[in-house]
């Protein structure tokens, strides 16, 4: 069995090489709970939720602001981070444009 090789992604795309060991940008000391945090970037959680616009459609502003708080005190109950600290970002999707496989969202709702 041959196995592709593939090129590797241009510089850009690579992730930051991390400082040396032992150096003083590299940790900072506990800030919260004894967890460290990188002094270059915080620590903050980032979740990008995409969901079907038709789905909220009858209460947007309400149902993400409750997924947002049920989210958001799920990941401070598994990790001991603030709410401050976690970002949550909500991405609307028509369902004619998002697909399970070959068929769209919209189609498979009117079943």
């Amino acid at each position: 069995m041959a196995f592709l090789r593939l090129p590797a992604a241009p510089v850009a795309l690579r992730p930051p090489e991390p400082p040396p060991s032992g150096s003083p940008e590299r940790i900072s000391e506990p800030r919260r709970g004894g967890i460290r945090h990188n002094s270059r970037e915080d620590i903050m959680p980032f979740v990008n939720i995409r969901i079907v616009k038709e789905v909220i459609a009858a209460d947007p502003a309400g149902k993400k602001a409750d997924i947002a708080k049920k989210v958001t005190a799920a990941i401070m109950d598994a990790t001991g981070l603030s709410n401050d600290d976690v970002w949550v970002v909500f991405e609307e999707v028509n369902a004619r444009d998002w697909y399970v496989g070959v068929t769209d969202v919209e189609t498979l709702r009117k079943g």
